[in-house]
């Protein structure tokens, strides 16, 4: 009978799954309860696009529940379809999918809608995230800006590849992240948890569309007029910019890409677009979890495209 106190028993080593999604975010100053009317009817035009005709199902904040949008629920007024507080301060959201538990395999549609009342007098900023599949024209999402700006309250909003934590634990997912981070130069680390707050004072970072509201250029000590200046002089490096009444839309390339340095993608378009939004920037990330809690870190990936060095050396792995 062999002893049990030799026994070896093998820990299977903790993995996560983190996908990497088109993804498109738009920020909203404070909560929705304001902006129904032009909420309803952003959700009139989007549910008139091809992607926003996938969304089928839903469920809301009060329910795990996926229900079915019925032939009468279309198309019906989106903010009805979310549950009114439960206190004062406390969040809504509601989820869409072209099927339920959408799985992040880069073939499948998906909208969040977050209303984010204040807390304690302090005011946060309302979310709607967007997941669209890989083949997604480069046109629909420069569209999708161009209405978002037109017909919401935008603080500001972006769209190209962003991290999709599909499951594992924080400090497991936050390592895998970085990992891939390490590699794919031009995926976005978008914690919403984080932005509720962090939104309001500045972008998380470079993405390959942006689109920024007066209100926010004001915030941040500037205005759209002179951010387009600046970028016009960007046009020979593949960054582009649109400016109108409702904001400013600035493109880095014709089409989004994870930035992926096996396959030699160019980065620079990113570096000029990041110096041209750099009055816009956060100053710092709000840590998160595992490696992603190191402050030094995080500023080292907000500061790759001018300082990639410091990047490389950051997300080295684990030794």
């Amino acid at each position: 009978m062999p002893d049990a106190m030799q026994t070896v028993h093998t820990l299977r080593r903790a993995t996560a799954q983190v996908a990497m999604r088109q993804t498109v975010l738009l920020c909203i100053k404070g909560s929705l309860v304001a902006h129904e009317t032009t909420l309803d009817r952003w959700w009139r035009w989007l549910r008139a696009t091809p992607f926003g005709g996938r969304l089928t199902c839903w469920q809301s904040g009060h329910s795990a529940l996926w229900r079915w949008l019925a032939a009468h629920d279309d198309p019906l007024d989106l903010h009805t379809f979310l549950p009114p507080p439960r206190s004062a301060g406390a969040p809504r959201w509601i989820q869409l999918a072209d099927k339920p538990d959408t799985p992040g395999d880069g073939k499948t549609t998906s909208l969040l809608i977050q209303d984010l009342p204040p807390v304690m007098g302090m005011e946060r900023a309302s979310l709607i995230l967007l997941r669209l599949p890989d083949d997604t024209p480069p046109a629909a999402f420069t569209q999708l800006g161009e209405a978002s700006l037109q017909l919401l309250p935008l603080w500001w909003g972006t769209a190209g590849y962003a991290f999709q934590n599909l499951s594992g634990r924080p400090d497991v997912v936050a390592r895998r992240m970085v990992a891939l981070a390490h590699r794919h130069w031009c995926v976005q680390m978008l914690d919403l948890s984080a932005l509720q707050w962090d939104a309001l004072n500045g972008l998380p970072g470079a993405a390959w569309l942006h689109w920024i509201g007066a209100a926010f250029a004001e915030r941040r000590g500037t205005s759209l007029e002179a951010l387009a200046q600046v970028a016009a002089a960007e046009l020979p490096h593949s960054v582009f910019h649109r400016l109108t009444p409702q904001g400013l839309s600035i493109a880095v390339g014709a089409r989004s890409h994870t930035g992926d340095m096996n396959l030699a993608d160019d980065l620079r378009p990113y570096a000029r677009a990041a110096a041209v939004l750099k009055p816009l920037m956060l100053e710092a990330l709000t840590p998160m979890a595992g490696r992603l809690a190191d402050p030094e870190l995080l500023d080292a990936w907000m500061h790759r495209f001018d300082a990639p060095e410091d990047w490389l050396d950051a997300a080295a792995p684990d030794t």
